[in-house]
């Protein structure tokens, strides 16, 4: 009885062994046919694909092979995988299991296009469809495998990328942990490497909540590698290496953001473009640092992003701080906030630096996006090797706009508050300077008006203000601004500039302006202190400028001026002069200027009707390229007189024509008189150690050419001389004669000694009537006596030397000494 039922157990045993060797055997034959042609074509259809082909190359007790595979969509090949292997164990095939399932060379075609982003022919982004956020629902793997699978691998896969008609070859690898899915989680790990760049990243998805945590745990990039994909986003050179790590949790649906860390590292930095080049800072020891960015987000609504230091080394060295922005969703808007500090610009001869620079504004990401935003630089300080600037603040208000039908646009105002230029070797300075500039973007044909103005400050003397308006264009700005002149009230100069990519236009315009009372110069120039000008001034100039280049010319012009000086008896009347300048900044004029004053004095000498043709050269030497004046009845003039800046000597050869004896005498302070006579000749003169020298000077009438003199208050000829000496005889016989004269010749010389004019006159001729004299025969001379004349002289010839004062009579060391106080 025992050995039938042990023998019966043992059939059961031996049964059950050939029913589970029946079972492998099917099972091992049957999953490879089962995976081709069951689970592979079901599940390839469920996303809308094609199994287009597929091959069994190997099956054994631990596993199975798949070869050629090729899915399709609508008869265009999307997937195709070298093969397909699987890995099991007898048991786990029992169990209806896989431990892993590995796709070898998978190639898959990734297209970017207007339609969205297509990946193996199924399209995940669209910018047309839009799914509604409904209540998540977990995945159940089991509707898409109906076996239980540990890992699925790709290994040696490749991803083609194809974008703007360039394609990018990327060899991936991945791996896909789906053993624990029945406890709600996925684990993904994956490498990507594409000229020369890696990446590694992986991804635990929670499918009992939905939520996926992406970490990059390795990304390093050489830009230049992809620098033909750059040109197409923008026209930039990206030099450098780029490191990257990070990670972000993500709820799957409705899909949502709901933390995010990342950090990118920048070394070796260059990046060119538009005109600017971002660089690395260097350490102390000159070596490059870093450029760290980090991105934080602690939930969906609250951001950070802080920057390290980098500098821009073109168009100007640029210094920028480590920077701090935070954004803060609100309802349906975020609030933006950054600060910075402090910042550093630096050009060959400049350099600007601000404290800080801080932004606040708000921005809403939507159909339409709006972005407003407030810029405040504080404190500014710009310093040159010429001049300095700073000001209270620099501020930018923008708002900026843009939707699906209407590109961006941007608006808003440039403000600068409390500003001050100075020019130090100028003694200028520019102060509470304001400018309002209203800014657009697209610049438009014509902008809105925006304002400036400040104050003007000479020698530290305030001269006035300027204001006026600023319009922007298309192709450059307008300035349209008038100077109010506060140390000549009512003269007003109007400005017109045109700034554009090409250069600046200026035209400067003075108006007819009179002065209500006469200018006293000294105002303007210490060295005029005392001078006052009166007239009519009128004043025009244009100038270009382009880069480094300045060229211009202008007009100056003054009619019925007047010119006086007090104290030395100076003084200019009916002045008129016009000067033209072709060559703008350069002050030389245009030849043969025209100088006219219709009346002039200096000291006790008088001329009229000056005339001169003058120029003035580069080097700021005045040439008179000739001059003419009237002086005592007669004409005087010169040839090529020129005054240089640089030298205080000068030589001026005057040539005196048909002069007035007599007044040529009076002007010199040697005599009062009057007569006919004239006389003509050349007279040096010397400007040297600040004094006049004549030298040599010969004046004489014309040969057959006779004159008549008459002198008044000769007497004063005979202070110093003894009454009865025969000297003082001769000169009271002479002086006498020279009260009612006729001369047939005359000449007077002028020569300088030290400070003193001698001035010696010599005439031949007789009087015009009987002198008060008799011969006295025992003294052997002449004796005068009261009463009517009854000596007849038929001719006398007269010598006669004066001493003449002409320091004095000139008085121009009143005008070399103007700063020495006087009485009032």
């Amino acid at each position: 009885m025992i050995f039938r039922k042990g023998k019966r157990i043992k059939i059961a045993a031996a049964a059950a062994a050939v029913g589970l060797l029946v079972i492998l055997i099917s099972a091992w034959l049957y999953l490879p046919l089962y995976l081709k042609d069951k689970l592979l074509p079901d599940l390839v259809r469920k996303i809308d694909l094609t199994l287009e082909h597929i091959e069994i190359r190997r099956i054994g007790w631990t596993g199975a092979e798949l070869a050629m595979i090729r899915i399709s969509k609508n008869q265009a090949s999307v997937l195709e995988l070298s093969a397909i292997q699987i890995g099991y164990t007898p048991w786990e095939l029992l169990q209806r299991k896989i431990s892993a399932i590995t796709l070898v060379g998978p190639r898959v075609e990734v297209t970017i296009d207007d339609q969205g982003v297509t990946v193996a022919g199924w399209n995940i982004l669209s910018g047309t469809t839009q799914t509604a956020a409904t209540d998540y629902k977990p995945l159940r793997l089991e509707t898409l495998l109906p076996l239980e699978i540990k890992t699925i691998s790709l290994r040696d896969g490749m991803i083609i990328l194809n974008w703007r008609q360039h394609i990018i070859e990327g060899a991936f690898n991945m791996k896909l942990a789906i053993g624990e899915f029945q406890n709600g989680m996925i684990q993904a790990a994956m490498a990507i490497s594409s000229r020369g760049n890696k990446v590694e990243a992986t991804a635990n998805f929670d499918n009992r909540t939905g939520k996926t945590l992406l970490k990059v745990t390795d990304l390093d990039l050489n830009p230049e590698s992809f620098s033909d994909l750059l040109k197409e986003v923008a026209p930039l050179v990206f030099k450098g290496t780029v490191h990257l790590v990070g990670q972000c949790e993500v709820q799957i649906n409705p899909f949502q953001l709901n933390t995010f860390s990342g950090q990118v590292a920048f070394s070796q930095l260059g990046i060119s473009g538009y005109g600017i080049t971002l660089e690395n800072t260097q350490t102390p020891q000159g070596h490059d640092q870093p450029l760290v960015v980090s991105l934080q987000a602690d939930t969906p609504q609250h951001w950070q992003w802080t920057s390290s230091p980098f500098q821009l080394s073109h168009p100007a060295y640029t210094l920028l701080p480590e920077i701090r922005i935070n954004a803060q969703r609100i309802t349906d808007h975020w609030e933006l906030s950054a600060t910075g500090g402090p910042v550093r610009v630096r050009l060959p001869d400049a350099e600007l630096v601000a404290p800080s620079i801080a932004l606040t504004g708000q921005a809403v990401v939507a159909d339409q996006t709006h972005l407003q935003a407030d810029i405040h630089l504080p404190k500014p300080v710009f310093t040159h090797t010429k001049a300095s600037a700073q000001a209270d603040q620099i501020a930018l208000t923008i708002d900026v706009q843009s939707n699906q039908d209407q590109p961006w646009q941007a608006r808003g105002q440039l403000e600068i508050m409390e500003g001050q230029v100075d020019i130090p070797s100028q003694e200028f300075k520019l102060h509470q300077l304001s400018i309002q500039l209203p800014v657009e973007w697209p610049r438009p044909a014509k902008g809105a008006e925006g304002r400036i103005k400040a104050g003007l400050q000479w020698k530290n003397q305030a001269i006035g203000s300027f204001t006026g308006t600023l319009q922007p264009y298309a192709d450059g700005l307008r300035a349209n601004l008038t100077h109010l002149s506060q140390l000549l009230p009512g003269m007003n100069v109007f400005i017109l500039a045109d700034a554009q990519p090409s250069g600046i236009r200026l035209d400067l315009n003075l108006p007819n302006y009179r002065p209500d009372k006469e200018i006293d110069m000294g105002r303007f120039f210490p060295a005029a202190a005392g001078v006052t000008l009166s007239g009519r001034l009128q004043a025009q100039a244009e100038l270009a400028i382009d880069g480094p280049s300045v060229k211009g010319k202008g007009r100056l012009q003054l009619d019925q001026g007047r010119l006086n000086q007090g104290s030395s008896k100076l003084a200019l009347d009916e002045i008129s002069i016009a000067l033209a300048f072709d060559q703008l900044p350069s002050l030389r004029s245009a030849s043969r200027q025209k100088l006219q004053i219709a009346a002039l004095q200096l000291g006790d000498i008088a001329a009229e009707d000056l005339n001169a043709d003058f120029q003035i050269e580069t080097d700021g030497s005045l040439l008179f390229e000739k001059v003419s004046l009237k002086w005592c009845e007669g004409t005087i003039k010169a040839q090529s007189i020129r005054i240089r800046p640089q030298s205080q000597d000068l030589d001026i050869t005057l040539f005196c024509d048909q002069l007035n004896l007599a007044k040529v005498l009076e002007q010199l302070g040697v005599a009062e008189g009057d007569g006919q006579g004239v006389i003509s000749g050349q007279l040096p003169i010397r400007w040297t150690q600040k004094r006049l020298y004549f030298d040599d000077g010969l004046l004489t009438s014309t040969p057959g050419q006779t004159g008549t003199i008459h002198l008044r208050n000769t007497e004063t000829f005979l202070q110093g001389l003894a009454p009865g000496t025969p000297q003082h005889t001769q000169l009271d016989i002479a002086t006498e004669a020279l009260k009612d004269y006729t001369y047939d010749w005359a000449k007077l010389r002028l020569h300088s000694q030290q400070e003193i004019l001698l001035v010696s006159l010599q005439l031949d001729g007789r009087p015009n009537r009987l002198l008060p004299f008799s011969y006295d025969p025992s003294q052997g001379m002449f004796k005068r006596f009261e009463g009517k004349g009854q000596a007849e002289f038929k001719g006398i010839r007269i010598d006669l030397n004066f001493q003449s004062p002409i320091n004095q009579l000139l008085r121009y060391k009143e005008l070399l000494k103007p700063n020495e106080p006087r009485a009032q």
